[in-house]
């Protein structure tokens, strides 16, 4: 399950992050905030198992901890490539090179991709959301480093097309905190993505209609505020007689054209 995170909120002594059970950078020279260490504590925080250790190859570093952020992409054991994608790794080369997990991603045409990040940085920020433009062999501006590839780490992205035979809501803001219970805690400081997500349960809970996009995973449905918009299933004759109406509206407007083509040109469209 793929949730957004764009701050530092839960992050403090958390498991992913500073347990040596569940990060073995945590406590050795590759410890926070150094931007291994982040990026092993978001791909187990995301499953919420010790997942990062059976995604790379051996060796590690003295102490257990994981590679440097160079090697990443070489001794990385499951799929990987030029093209980010949403729950991966971005890697850069360089004297030890630096890894940011991915939260959104697009093509940018000649420029490669662009990207939002998360990540943190050895010996500066903890925790910081950036974007760049990556290209493979080439260095990336506001990195300094030359961009290798990007690391899979599979992740399902919850966000889905629009369909009036379900219960759906579009989330409008980045903003939009993701609960493990309706009106309950937050999910460890993650946000939910913009996007249009299925709506499998609601619950009316303090002063919200909370939606279920999954297990633990709830959302307050804002459409007053308007963080959010819900899409209720539509009663079929509704929506027959929507697109009946529709239907008829560009026929007549067929209709205008094709007699403005004939008297132009003398020709039947």
């Amino acid at each position: 399950m793929f949730l957004l995170r764009l701050n530092s909120k839960g992050m403090a002594n958390n498991k992913y992050w500073y347990d040596k059970a569940w990060n073995k950078g945590a406590g050795t020279s590759n410890g926070m905030p150094n931007c291994t260490c982040f990026c092993v504590g978001e791909i187990n925080e995301q499953a919420n198992q010790e997942k990062a250790l059976s995604l790379f190859n051996p060796p590690y570093q003295s102490g257990g901890a994981f590679p440097d952020a160079k090697y990443w992409y070489d001794q990385w054991k499951g799929k990987k490539g030029s093209e980010p994608k949403i729950g991966g790794v971005c890697v850069w080369d360089g004297t030890n090179g630096h890894v940011a997990y991915v939260l959104e991603t697009k093509d940018a045409g000649s420029k490669g991709a662009w990207v939002k990040v998360c990540q943190s940085n050895y010996k500066g920020v903890y925790f910081e959301v950036k974007e760049y433009y990556v290209k493979v062999g080439k260095i990336t501006d506001g990195v300094g480093l030359r961009y290798i590839g990007c690391v899979y780490n599979d992740v399902r992205d919850m966000r889905v097309n629009r369909d009036e035979d379900h219960l759906q809501v579009k989330v409008l803001t980045d903003s939009l905190n993701v609960r493990v219970t309706p009106n309950g805690a937050v999910y460890s400081g993650r946000r939910c993505p913009k996007g249009i997500y299925n709506i499998y349960d609601r619950i009316k809970a303090g002063d919200y209609m909370w939606a279920q996009l999954d297990k633990d995973c709830w959302i307050a449905l804002n459409d007053k505020d308007g963080w959010t918009k819900t899409y209720e299933i539509q009663d079929c004759e509704v929506r027959y007689r929507s697109l009946m109406n529709a239907y008829t509206i560009l026929s007549e407007k067929y209709s205008e054209l094709a007699l403005k083509y004939e008297r132009e040109t003398g020709k039947k469209p």
